[in-house]
């Protein structure tokens, strides 16, 4: 140890025991980060790169201008946390100018409390209008939208109003987000108009980009055997996370990642209609195959059904295998005590 390690010591010592706080470290984490041990919760809103005030904890509205002129534009607290408050008529809101990079996916977040009318929040740019949502229903309860779009040129409007004509619109909005998307399905939001992204499982009969339920979904409706997919190219050996979406109108559905082979790595088999289902869940990217599809198809003799919002993202998890989903035991090594180790199926 020499003189300045000592000296630096001695210092943080004397700092500790006379409780004088470390003013940099302590100032950063406040500025930067200061609902991070407050709402834990919502730590990815906190990862917003180009949406000023998205968590709506300024005290004004100075970051958001008007969309028109609303009767009432206002910062309040509203069920524990601030957001901000509109009342107003069609095209009447908030504003923001993104600068964004042209021809990358981003990845958004909204919620919405909508307390009467209709809320529409919308993306402008060279390239036209983007609906991100056209929200009536439920009123009274939070609805979180989520998706992704492809930016045209590095200056994109990002708006939000009423949309009813008598002038009664009110919400509140929350925790808007803007990313780049890490998710490696392309149009897994379905926000894409056309259905170019996703490909034909024999011949469905109705292969199409529907308004359902608040947002664009793909709508399929098929015989046997047939549906949808889209080829993925993955890392081997890397975990990803998944997730997506199906509300089964009739029928059956089956939903999951397949090798080139036709086995599968997951599958969900879905019966219960008349209800979203969400499913999640982690897989290795299998070695000596890095090309996967994601399904969904039909297992019944007819069905109709909706997909939405499917991702597959890199883990975040540093244990490679930790779910176990590899058949073989490339990522794990035997200690030297070890007698006997598999991978089996149990309970």
């Amino acid at each position: 140890m020499n003189r300045y390690t000592t000296v630096s010591s001695v210092i943080l010592l004397l700092l500790c025991f006379l409780n004088i706080p470390l003013a940099v470290n302590s100032a950063s984490i406040s500025d930067q980060h200061p609902r991070l041990l407050i709402n834990p919760e919502k730590l990815k809103f906190l990862q917003n790169e180009y949406v000023k005030d998205g968590d709506m904890e300024k005290s004004d509205c100075s970051e958001w201008a008007n969309q028109g002129t609303p009767l009432l534009k206002e910062k309040a607290d509203f069920l524990g946390s601030k957001r901000i408050h509109i009342i107003g008529g069609k095209s009447k809101g908030a504003r923001q100018y993104l600068n964004l990079e042209s021809g990358v996916e981003y990845e958004y977040f909204i919620s919405v409390y909508l307390v009467s009318g209709i809320f529409k929040a919308q993306l402008y740019n060279s390239n036209g209008i983007k609906d991100i949502c056209v929200h009536s229903t439920p009123q009274g309860k939070w609805k979180t939208f989520h998706g992704t779009f492809t930016a045209t040129d590095t200056n994109t409007l990002l708006r939000f109003y009423g949309y009813d004509s008598d002038g009664d619109g009110e919400f509140y909005v929350d925790n808007i987000s803007v990313s780049r998307a890490r998710n490696n399905i392309t149009d897994g939001a379905m926000s894409r108009s056309d259905y170019v992204c996703w490909e034909s499982v024999g011949s469905p009969a109705i292969k199409e980009k529907a308004i359902f339920d608040g947002s664009r979904t793909l709508h399929v409706k098929c015989h046997r055997g047939k549906g949808v997919r889209q080829r993925l190219q993955l890392q081997t050996g890397k975990e990803y996370d998944y997730k997506f979406s199906v509300y089964l109108v009739n029928g059956e559905c089956k939903a999951g990642i397949y090798e080139n082979s036709g086995s599968p790595r997951f599958v969900e088999h879905i019966t219960d209609t008349g209800e979203w289902k969400t499913i999640t869940g982690s897989f290795v990217a299998p070695y000596g195959n890095n090309s996967l599809n994601f399904y969904a198809y039909n297992s019944d003799n007819r069905s109709e059904f909706y997909v939405d919002n499917v991702s597959i993202t890199p883990s975040n998890n540093l244990v490679h295998d930790g779910n176990m989903s590899l058949q073989n035991r490339f990522c794990w090594k035997d200690c030297t005590t070890t007698t006997f180790s598999e991978k089996t199926i149990f309970n």
